[in-house]
C-alpha cells in the first residue's frame, strides 16, 4: 500500500508541474542576476526549466556551483523548483549567517513554505511548536535522556529480534529501510509514549502511514511554485494525512489523559509506583509548572505537539540508520568496520546493566565516529540553513554583496562535507575518521562526537536552530548498531544502492536488501 501511495503522489506531482507552465506565463523566475548563476542552459524558458530540473539534479548543480564559486568564497545563485530566488553562500559565510536574528534572516518563513507547514493539516502552530521545543530541549531531550536509555535499549532488543529473526542457521533476506523503520518507530514510540503503545500493531500501522503522508507532503509541496499549486497538492496529500493523524491521536489521547492524571496525583502528594519514564511524562511535568498557558491548551494540543516532535525524530533516524548500515556493509574490507564495531560493543556491554548505563555510550568512540561519518557522507539534506531576507532594504553579505528582500539564502551542506580542505579523501566513507581526529594533537580542544555541530559539520544544522533531537538520535543509533553487530551477521554488499535526491532531500534506497543471520550464542 505504501508503494501505491508514493506512486500516486509522485504522479500527481507531474500533473501539478504541467500546470506550472501556465504559472510561468504570468510570473517570471526571479534571480539575483548580479551574482553568478548555475544550472541555467541556453534553451526556451531557460530559467523556469532550470528551476524544475533541480527536483532531480540539485546535487550536481550545487556541487558545480560550490566548485566554481563557493570554494573561492563567492556566493552564487541556484534556481529552485519553487521558483524562489536562492543565493547559496560559501562556507566562510556560515558563522555570519547563524549569528543573524530572525528579524533579519528568518528561518520560520522558509519552513512554512519549504517544509509545507503552512499547508499540511497538523492543527498546531509552528511558533508554538518551536516555543515548546525551546522549553523542553535541555531538561527533557538532553539532560534527562539517560532516563529513557534502558527502555530504548529494551525496545531495540525486542524489535530487532522480531524483525531480523532468531534463526542461527539460515541466511534470509530483508528490505533494510522497511526493517529499520519498523524498529525505529517502535523504539521512538517507547521513548516518547512508553509501553504498551510501542507494541500496538494498530498504532504502528497508522503511525507508519502518517509518517509516509507527512513525509510526502513536506517533500513534495515545498518544491512546488507558490499559491494555487501548493494548495492544490496539499488538498490531495491532506486526505490520507488527516485520516491517519486522527487514528494515531485516537490512541494517543488516552495515554496523555493517564499521564496528566498521574502528574496531578503526584503534585497532590500521592506516591506513585512505576511512574512512566517517557518523554510525554517529562514534558507534561515541565509544562504543568510553567505559566505560559501551554498546559491549559488541552489533551488534543499536547498530543498533537508530541506527535509532531516524534515524527521529526522517527523519520530522520530511520533514514540515518539506513544510510549508516549501507555504508558500513559496503565499507572497504581492509577497514574491518563491522568487526571493529562488534568488538567495541562486546568490550563495552559486558553486563545487562551496561546497556542502560549512559556512561557506557561514552566508550563507543568508534561507533560514534561511524555515525558522524555516515551523516557527513550521506546527510539527510544537501542544502540547508535556509533563511529568508526580511528587511525592506535587503541585507548585505560579509563580502559586500547586497541581497534583496524576499530572497532565500542557504548553504550547500553536502558540498561542504565533501570539501577536501576540511576532510581528507572526502568521497570515501571512513568510519573511524573522527575517532582518529579525536587523538590528533593538532586538533586538541575540538570536539568530534556525533552530536557536535560546526561550520564544517552541518548534518544537524548549526547554531541556535540546530536539531534539538540529535542526542536522542545518537543514543538510538549507538544502541542499535551495538546490538545488531553483537547479535547478527550481515553479508557485506558488493555494491552500495544509490540514494535518490529529490530537491534538497537525500533519500536512502527503500528497496535495498541485506542478507542476515542470527549470530550463534557463545
Amino acid at each position: 500500500m505504501e508503494t501505491h501511495l508514493v506512486i500516486e503522489l509522485l504522479g500527481f506531482v507531474g500533473l501539478v508541474f504541467f500546470g506550472s507552465f501556465l504559472h510561468r506565463w504570468l510570473y517570471s523566475v526571479k534571480l539575483e542576476t548580479h551574482l553568478p548563476v548555475v544550472g541555467v542552459r541556453e534553451e526556451f524558458f531557460s530559467k523556469f526549466r532550470a528551476s524544475v530540473r533541480q527536483i532531480s539534479h540539485s546535487l550536481e548543480t550545487l556541487s558545480h556551483g560550490y566548485t566554481m564559486y563557493g570554494k573561492h568564497g563567492q556566493p552564487f545563485v541556484m534556481p529552485d523548483p519553487s521558483l524562489q530566488s536562492q543565493v547559496i553562500l560559501p562556507q566562510e559565510h556560515i558563522s555570519w549567517l547563524i549569528r543573524q536574528s530572525d528579524g533579519l534572516l528568518s528561518q520560520s518563513q522558509v519552513r512554512k513554505e519549504r517544509n509545507a507547514i503552512a499547508y499540511l493539516s497538523m492543527g498546531v502552530d509552528y511558533k508554538a511548536t518551536m516555543a515548546l521545543i525551546d522549553k523542553i530541549i535541555n531538561p527533557c531531550l538532553q539532560r534527562k535522556l539517560n532516563r529513557v536509555q534502558a527502555n530504548v535499549f529494551d525496545e531495540i532488543r525486542v524489535s530487532v529480534d522480531d524483525t531480523f529473526g532468531l534463526d542461527e542457521t539460515t541466511w534470509h533476506e530483508l528490505r533494510l529501510h522497511e526493517s529499520l523503520q519498523t524498529i525505529i518507530n517502535r523504539t521512538g514510540t517507547r521513548a516518547f509514549f512508553g509501553l504498551p503503545l510501542c507494541r500496538n500493531h494498530n498504532y504502528l500501522h497508522s503511525l507508519k502511514r502518517f509518517i509516509l503522508s507527512m513525509g510526502a507532503g513536506t517533500l513534495i509541496i515545498g518544491q512546488l511554485p507558490l499559491w494555487l499549486l501548493r494548495s492544490l497538492a496539499a488538498s490531495v496529500i491532506n486526505i490520507p494525512l488527516r485520516y491517519y493523524k486522527a487514528k494515531v491521536l485516537k490512541m494517543l489521547l488516552p495515554i496523555f489523559a493517564e499521564r496528566i492524571q498521574q502528574v496531578q496525583r503526584r503534585e497532590a502528594g500521592h506516591t506513585l509506583e512505576d511512574e512512566p519514564e517517557d518523554f510525554a511524562t517529562q514534558i507534561i511535568k515541565l509544562v504543568a509548572n510553567t505559566k505560559d498557558g501551554t498546559y491549559n491548551q488541552g489533551l488534543d494540543y499536547l498530543a498533537e505537539q508530541n506527535l509532531l516532535l516524534s515524527f521529526a525524530a522517527l523519520s530522520s533516524t530511520a533514514a540515518a540508520a539506513t544510510n549508516l548500515l549501507l555504508d558500513i556493509l559496503y565499507c572497504a574490507p581492509e577497514l574491518n568496520a563491522y568487526e571493529t564495531l562488534r568488538s567495541e560493543a562486546a568490550s563495552t556491554f559486558t553486563t545487562e546493566q551496561a546497556w542502560g548505563d549512559p556512561t557506557s555510550l561514552q566508550n563507543l568512540t568508534c561507533t560514534d565516529s561511524a555515525i558522524r561519518e555516515g551523516l557527513r557522507r550521506n546527510g539527510l539534506q544537501i542544502r540547508g540553513l535556509l533563511r529568508e531576507v526580511m528587511p525592506k532594504n535587503g541585507i548585505t553579505l560579509p563580502d559586500g554583496t547586497h541581497i534583496a528582500r524576499g530572497t532565500w539564502v542557504g548553504v550547500p551542506l553536502q558540498a561542504v562535507h565533501m570539501d577536501e580542505r576540511f576532510y581528507t579523501k572526502p568521497e570515501m566513507f571512513d568510519p573511524f575518521r573522527f575517532a582518529r581526529m579525536r587523538t590528533d594533537p593538532a586538533l586538541e580542544g575540538e570536539r568530534f562526537d556525533a552530536t557536535q555541530t560546526s561550520d564544517k559539520f552541518l548534518a544537524f544544522s548549526y547554531g541556535r536552530h540546530a536539531c534539538p533531537g540529535r542526542w536522542l538520535v545518537a543514543q538510538m543509533l549507538k544502541l542499535l548498531i551495538a546490538y545488531i553487530t553483537l547479535h547478527y551477521d550481515i553479508q557485506p554488499l558488493e555494491k552500495r544502492p544509490l540514494n535518490t535526491v529529490f530537491g534538497d532531500t537525500n533519500i536512502p534506497s527503500i528497496s535495498a536488501t541485506i542478507r542476515v543471520r542470527r549470530r550463534k550464542a557463545s
